[in-house]
């Protein structure tokens, strides 16, 4: 599939994607993109061509779980499901789901004063520092702190979580080109 322009401008593109079982790269797949390019649905594809991570609405599964839950669609692409090296390598399924409800049910849990504490001020920081910079938001939940750092002025923000939650992170900021 050719990319067209836009697209390649989009942040997903830019960054680099490493499968989590073995830190090799993974390629995208992409079937299909929004307006802004960004990727709504295929998948992650590792070296070998036989296995993937789905996109499914705009959300990478990129874990063996996730990816586990969207096997159908992996099938349709024509790829596997990932294998775990174990069955402890990743955290475990319910823990995992049990902070996906909890981010779900209660998905405006901070205010400006407890992100503000979360974000900058605990590590002497001001928020003009995340200005201009890409930055990982590594256990996302709801995305209040992804949100926070966007209206910083970050350049991007990715957003992973291992939970269903991520679903919520995409709601909120979905739409922005650099969320």
């Amino acid at each position: 599939m050719r990319i067209e322009p836009q697209q390649q401008e989009h942040l997903f593109y830019s960054l680099r994607w490493m499968d989590p079982i073995d830190g090799r790269p993974l390629t995208p797949r992409v079937l299909l993109h929004d307006p802004g390019g960004r990727p709504l649905f295929g998948a992650l594809v590792t070296e070998d061509n036989l296995r993937g991570y789905p996109i499914i609405s705009g959300i990478v599964m990129a874990t063996p779980e996730l990816a586990a839950q969207e096997k159908e669609w992996l099938e349709y692409m024509g790829l596997n499901t990932p294998c775990g090296r174990d069955e402890n390598s990743f955290q475990q399924t319910a823990s995992v789901e049990s902070f996906g409800c909890e981010w779900t049910w209660d998905s405006e849990a901070r205010t400006e004063t407890d992100l503000i504490w979360r974000v900058a001020s605990r590590y002497g920081l001001s928020r003009d520092f995340y200005a201009d910079k890409l930055i990982l938001d590594a256990g996302a939940g709801a995305g209040d702190q992804s949100r926070w750092l966007l209206a910083s002025k970050a350049r991007g923000v990715v957003s992973v979580d291992l939970s269903k939650s991520i679903e919520v992170v995409y709601r909120k900021l979905g739409h922005l080109k650099n969320g």
